[in-house]
């Protein structure tokens, strides 16, 4: 009864443990001072610091990202307006997202790549659609030669789709790829740029290369979404559709057709 009873109590012990891994990651992330964030490397040393577990490591700088990187409001909405007019945006504006801590998902996921690969983690970008009811409807014109002969191609084109262009990441832990995707871990309202003009983002941008904002304010108003670190495949797929279909990590791969249904 005594044995049964220890092994109860360390059981509950053990539990508790795990179950603040992540807090306890994420709280380092979130309070990881813009000063001591000079060069990827630095990032990556005060992050990881003492962790051997790649699990650790990869969770770590995933969430100092999705913490310490702002939404790029002002691409998001160029996006948008020229999806509902079926043109092609302009292209973005030049931008360094580790100097500025201003990205699209594109950056988000090319930022984490590079974290990630310093740390010495085997990681890809993935590129492809992501949103919630994406409509079904010709591919966007620049995107078509991406895509991988498996999926049904449609001549002609269209760019209404373009809003929903996107990028995240695999990564690969003890020979096994795990989804993730850090722009949408960030759970927030707070996107830099909605209502500026192109002169005005860029001021900003430069603004920030001067000084940034401290970590306590880039990470104000943000939580972070579990569902999309080490995302479970079946489930990413509903709103995440990769132009390669082999990374929907599926052992068969879901099509446009039902990807849109």
């Amino acid at each position: 009864m005594k044995k049964l009873i220890l092994f109860l109590a360390f059981f509950f012990i053990s539990c508790s443990v795990f179950a603040l891994t992540d807090n306890v990651l994420d709280n380092h992330a979130k309070k990881l001072p813009t000063s001591q964030t000079t060069s990827k490397e630095q990032v990556v040393a005060q992050l990881t610091n003492g962790l051997t577990n790649d699990t650790d490591k990869a969770r770590v700088l995933a969430a100092w990202v999705a913490y310490q990187v702002d939404k790029n409001g002002y691409e998001y909405e160029k996006l948008v307006k020229a999806s509902n007019h079926n043109t092609l945006a302009d292209p973005a504006l030049k931008n360094d997202v580790f100097s500025t801590r201003i990205g699209t998902s594109f950056d988000f996921a090319k930022l984490y790549a590079e974290l990630a690969t310093i740390a010495g983690l085997k990681v890809v970008i993935i590129d492809g659609y992501a949103g919630e009811n994406i409509p079904s409807s010709r591919y966007s014109g620049r995107l078509m030669q991406a895509l991988e002969p498996s999926v049904n191609r449609i001549r002609g084109g269209t760019y209404r789709l373009q809003r929903y262009e996107g990028a995240w990441n695999a990564v690969n832990i003890n020979g096994n790829w795990q989804l993730v995707d850090t722009y949408w871990m960030s759970k927030t309202n707070k996107m830099i740029g909605r209502d500026l003009t192109e002169r005005q983002m860029t001021k900003e941008m430069e603004k920030r290369k001067r000084k940034l904002p401290s970590a306590s304010q880039l990470v104000a108003n943000k939580r972070i979404d579990n569902e999309y670190f080490f995302a479970k495949p079946r489930n990413f797929v509903k709103t995440h559709f990769p132009f390669e279909s082999k990374w929907q990590l599926l052992p068969v791969p879901t099509t446009w057709s039902s990807f849109t249904k």
